[in-house]
């Protein structure tokens, strides 16, 4: 429920950024009128009430969410079964959805930045260690930095003082064990990072990602019937004579 509340109200301020950022392409002058229209159309299109709060926004939040819990319970469960515990699958779960409490106080402070300064949460400070990379793992590695904050520590202290006494095993033992689950799930929340950046390569960023593929084919030069001729006297030299040439965007 905060993590809607938190898109509902950072809705209006990404649809600001978003029209204030927006520009024209480099290539755009070359465009014809239906191309820069149906442009115009993809942008207002991403700016909609179903893009800002519907998709994707509050339905991969909610799946974010789910997938977090499901994936680090199971793992946790495995995990300490294959450790010699007999603690039964549901207490991990709970055990889990308990520890994530912090995380739902973030979208509390969340709320409160958007409301009294009228801006979006930015990024960890760990996570902005690493900037702008086209290294995959670089990127990994930003994408499991960006998950460190101060919540976040907060969910691993009460996640390790829970696990040990859950365990029922040697405590040295279950501490070892839950910080190895800890640290797969780090690797596993950073791979979207690299992912996403992985296909920014493929295609590119913003709106061109649309038009390039859509644009491929279509003519950027074409002439017909060219004609250059250069009198010497009573002499005619036709450097073009009667030239037709179509050059495609994907040639250029």
């Amino acid at each position: 429920m905060l993590a809607i509340l938190v898109i509902i109200a950072s809705a209006p301020i990404k649809r600001y950024n978003a029209q204030m950022g927006a520009s024209m392409p480099e290539d755009s002058r070359w465009w014809s009128e239906e191309q820069i229209a149906k442009y115009l159309e993809a942008q207002q299109n991403m700016t909609s009430g179903t893009f800002m709060y519907l998709f994707p926004p509050t339905i991969s939040k909610l799946i974010g969410i789910w997938f977090n819990w499901l994936i680090f319970s199971s793992i946790l469960y495995l995990a300490l079964t294959l450790a010699g515990s007999r603690a039964p699958r549901l207490k991990s779960g709970n055990l889990v959805a308990w520890a994530m409490l912090p995380l739902a106080f973030r979208y509390i402070v969340e709320l409160i930045l958007i409301f009294s300064r009228n801006q979006l949460p930015g990024g960890t400070a760990l996570g902005s260690l690493i900037g702008e990379t086209k290294s995959l793992g670089l990127s990994l590695v930003k994408g499991i930095l960006g998950q460190i904050d101060a919540y976040w520590l907060w969910f691993v202290i009460i996640l390790l003082i829970g696990g040990v006494s859950l365990a029922g095993i040697k405590r040295s033992k279950a501490f070892w064990v839950i910080t190895l689950v800890i640290l797969i799930m780090l690797v596993i929340q950073g791979v979207p990072t690299m992912i996403s950046q992985y296909l920014g390569q493929l295609t590119g960023s913003g709106f061109n990602m649309y038009f390039r593929d859509m644009m491929s084919e279509n003519e950027f030069i074409k002439v017909s019937d060219l004609y250059k001729i250069y009198k010497m006297g009573n002499q005619e030299v036709r450097a073009l004579d009667g030239l037709s040439l179509e050059l495609k965007k994907r040639f250029i």
